[in-house]
């Protein structure tokens, strides 16, 4: 029979082995989060890659080369003298089918060396037999890629324009005159009764004010929302073991807060199939998803982008307009246990990435 010296001892001891236990947690805790990596920057990229333009906001420096260091990589990218990174369409190669990819940081290929980019993986493949040539610009969104496409890319003639259009941040920045992660000044066009018109040109040279900076997606999003905080969701013990903190349904507020941009987005779509019309061509719009869709689609960004996805597909069916999916090729992949398709704090895609892209691309681009 115990005492109730010996019941006292029990209770004290389990006390102290609880602290100890709390202690540990919070010190694991202390410690993941100072070695947790910045994933609010875009790392060491030498300069010189950009060059201010009155009418674009920024093209690529001709002739360019450098490096890139971040938490996720260290790469090298280069530029060739018409300011696009990888192939140029020489004379002798006229008559080859010719591919042009527009888009902005994912198509560029942040974050992988030129001979991984999905263009070159391509052109790999196709043997000289097909030109995969690759417009990409990082910060670009639709509205300076129209006007892109009329100044530069249509003058090669292109067989099939590729769109790649990226539902993380390009409809929101379509409707401003500086981007969410650029720090650059950029041209937009406002739709008025069905009519385009050109805004903030000549593009100012000036960088983003200190209020613009603070602005996200989750502020345009989440605007008026009442807060539904996850206790859990700020562990980073928690975020290592792979847990996700639960997001609140905002489909109720998507319509009103995003299909205006989809409008603006359609709008210009349809210009630029005009225009590539004129020229023989065919244009293809795919719709590249952010990590957030494929990796956690119920947050508030994978709400966000899907909701893009879904409305965009429908609207461009209805105008004749091929649009692809690469957000279910990507989201299924993943599910099928390829998980390093993106960079985890950089966020754009792997080497993996671009080979799925290029596989997907190689096999439904007519």
């Amino acid at each position: 029979m115990q005492t109730p010296g010996k019941w006292r001892n029990i209770f004290f001891a389990g006390i102290i082995t609880l602290l100890s236990l709390s202690l540990s947690i919070a010190a694991v805790e202390y410690v993941l989060r100072i070695a947790r990596p910045s994933n609010t920057g875009g790392g060491q990229l030498e300069s010189g890659l950009f060059t201010y333009h009155s009418r674009l906001g920024w093209t690529l420096t001709r002739d360019w080369q450098g490096g890139h260091t971040h938490h996720d990589y260290q790469v090298r990218y280069s530029t060739n003298g018409f300011g696009h990174r990888g192939r140029t369409l020489d004379a002798d190669e006229g008559d080859h089918r010719r591919y042009a990819y527009l888009g902005d940081s994912f198509t560029f290929g942040m974050g992988v060396n030129d001979q991984d980019t999905f263009t070159e993986i391509l052109n790999r493949q196709s043997q000289g037999k097909k030109l995969h040539l690759n417009f990409g610009h990082p910060g670009y969104s639709t509205d300076q890629e129209l006007i892109y496409a009329k100044e530069r890319i249509l003058q090669v003639e292109p067989n099939v324009l590729v769109l790649i259009a990226y539902l993380g941040n390009d409809l929101i920045d379509n409707t401003a005159p500086v981007p969410l992660q650029v720090d650059l000044a950029k041209p937009y066009f406002e739709l008025t009764d069905g009519r385009l018109a050109l805004r903030n040109t000549p593009v100012p040279r000036q960088a983003r004010t200190a209020v613009l900076r603070r602005r996200s997606l989750a502020d345009i999003l989440l605007e008026g929302v009442p807060p539904k905080n996850d206790p859990l969701g700020s562990s980073e013990i928690l975020k290592r073991l792979g847990y996700k903190p639960r997001a609140q349904d905002i489909s109720r507020v998507l319509p009103e807060r995003v299909d205006p941009s989809i409008d603006l987005f359609i709008s210009l779509i349809a210009e630029m199939n005009r225009l590539v019309s004129e020229t023989k061509g065919q244009l293809i719009v795919a719709l590249l998803p952010g990590q957030s869709f494929v990796t956690d689609p119920a947050s508030y960004s994978g709400q966000y982008q899907d909701y893009i996805r879904r409305n965009v597909l429908s609207r461009l069916k209805t105008k004749d307009i091929t649009a692809l999916d690469l957000g279910s090729e990507l989201r299924s992949k993943f599910d099928a246990g390829d998980k390093d398709l993106y960079y985890p704090f950089d966020g754009h895609l792997t080497p993996k990435g671009h080979r799925v892209l290029a596989d997907y691309f190689w096999h439904n681009l007519p």
